[in-house]
């Protein structure tokens, strides 16, 4: 049998690496789906501005809250300064605190609203994103078989050499040649090459079942 694995050259030269492959390259030209969806970049958009105003609210909130922090001494209100240095307490000024408290209230009811509205948000560009994921398969489907069918050769020829390789190591086994000083290439995590069960059939199994390839493209040794 010729073994030819992705045109797999082996060199002469010394100082050379002896293998060549000749491996699809990623293409570039992958769409985002922001791209491609005027209506998830909205949605997209729409999040970012409401996780910002969150942070903004969030940050208010606790600058004020900070201010109520710690053992506060017990205050009176609607007394003068005269009694309550004569109680030995301190006076406050009911104006400011109470306008603080009322613009904390005010603040956790915004950020209220605006947690329900980003778990609506969330929800949108979640439904999509499903959406422009569709259009984004239907531009990108040549591109991804190629790719998908450019693994699955290499591993259909992984499996015959493995084949090949097993055979001929079989067969010097056979003749009582002791060959362990060539070194071993067995490559055990793809399995036996009759092995039903193992890694590499499992695998052409799947993408059988994916659609990408019919049973009769599997090694029958596999299938």
């Amino acid at each position: 049998m010729e073994i030819n694995p992705m045109n797999i050259a082996i060199r002469s030269t010394r100082n050379a690496s002896p293998i060549k492959s000749d491996a699809p390259t990623l293409p570039s030209d992958v769409p985002s789906l922001h791209s491609i969806s005027p209506e998830f970049k909205e949605a997209r958009d729409h999040l970012a501005k409401l996780r910002a105003l969150r942070e903004k609210l969030v940050g208010e909130r606790d600058a004020l809250a900070a201010k109520f922090d710690g053992a506060q001494p017990p205050t009176f209100a609607g007394i003068s300064a005269a009694v309550a240095a004569a109680l030995g307490v301190p006076s406050r000024d009911t104006t400011d605190s109470d306008a603080a408290a009322k613009q904390l209230q005010q603040i956790e009811i915004d950020l209220s609203v605006v947690e329900r509205a980003l778990q609506a948000a969330q929800s949108d560009m979640r439904e999509q994103a499903i959406i422009a994921s569709r259009a984004a398969c239907k531009a990108v489907a040549p591109q991804h078989r190629e790719l998908a069918l450019a693994v699955i050769g290499a591993a259909i020829e992984l499996h015959r050499a493995n084949a090949a390789y097993t055979a001929f190591t079989n067969t010097l086994n056979r003749k009582g040649i002791r060959w362990s000083r060539l070194g071993s290439a067995f490559p055990k995590f793809a399995g036996g090459p009759g092995d039903r069960n193992g890694p590499l059939a499992s695998f052409l199994r799947g993408c059988m079942t994916d659609g990408l390839i019919e049973r009769g493209d599997i090694p029958k040794e596999l299938r």
